[in-house]
């Protein structure tokens, strides 16, 4: 089910995202939070990134493009664009990208020239108490027979001229610049539902985007994540270790929109990019 969100004052606020924080960088090393050394070893870091997020949320609340464009520039060196004349201005848009994670989402919401975007996206914890952030996204429901919902959102928000972002593989993906031949047999699986959601509003425009470079490979370098030989386990970890830690925040990720898609059914256009 998708949490129903509370308003917090700040300091509660901060409170919650340092425990939940926490326990994600806890569970991204295989490692159990409670633990009282573990706790004094995560909690300082947990409470600089719980002071981030904080920080999105109030930047967020009336687009996600200003407080992307925030994180983008936090997080990594630099990050290269290619290709934004390809998108619209106006009207219902639909922009569809792939999922190598860290700043995917951040990178493409920063990149687009418009500020009426929302994403579609499934519910995580650190939400529910962000409601800034939760009024940017079209939740997509636990149980199938509720998906007709998170459909019906969706075509609403394109009828009134806006910009949908999906990431239609629905889970991380391999990093294209990593993993090249992996990040292409992925688009394989990509959900049918972005065609479908633009047949249902006339004159939507499906705009291909690919990015790569996300995790920086001062991170996946580190002892800590070659533990891991498993690459996805170890890109997790080395993405992890750059929400943490500053030395680790130097990616060069690129950004590429592709060439606009009129037909909803140009299925082969829209894993061009």
């Amino acid at each position: 089910m998708v949490g129903t969100p509370f308003p917090l004052p700040r300091t509660h606020m901060h409170s919650a995202l340092t425990q939940m924080s926490a326990g994600m960088f806890a569970e991204a090393f295989r490692l159990r939070y409670g633990q009282r050394p573990l706790e004094k070893l995560l909690l300082p870091i947990a409470r600089r990134f719980a002071g981030d997020v904080i920080t999105f949320h109030e930047l967020a609340a009336h687009d996600l493009k200003r407080p992307s464009q925030w994180v983008v520039e936090q997080l990594c060196s630099d990050l290269t664009v290619n290709g934004a004349e390809n998108v619209p201005h106006a009207g219902p848009l639909i922009v569809t990208c792939n999922h190598p994670g860290v700043i995917d989402a951040m990178a493409v919401f920063a990149s687009l020239p418009r500020t009426d975007t929302k994403v579609i996206a499934r519910t995580r914890n650190l939400l529910d108490v962000l409601p800034n952030i939760r009024q940017h996204i079209i939740f997509v429901a636990e149980e199938h027979s509720q998906h007709v919902a998170t459909l019906r959102q969706a075509i609403a928000h394109l009828q009134n001229g806006g910009t949908i972002v999906t990431f239609p593989a629905g889970e991380i993906e391999p990093d294209p610049q990593l993993y090249s031949q992996s990040a292409q047999d992925s688009t394989k699986n990509w959900s049918k539902s972005v065609a479908l959601l633009a047949r249902q509003v006339p004159g939507t425009i499906i705009v291909p985007a690919a990015i790569g470079g996300v995790i920086a490979e001062r991170a996946r370098e580190t002892w800590l994540a070659r533990r891991y030989h498993k690459p996805a386990t170890r890109d997790w970890v080395a993405a992890t270790l750059q929400f943490m830690f500053k030395r680790y925040r130097d990616a060069h990720p690129t950004l590429y929109f592709g060439q606009p898609i009129v037909s909803a059914d140009d299925r082969t256009a829209l894993h061009a990019v």
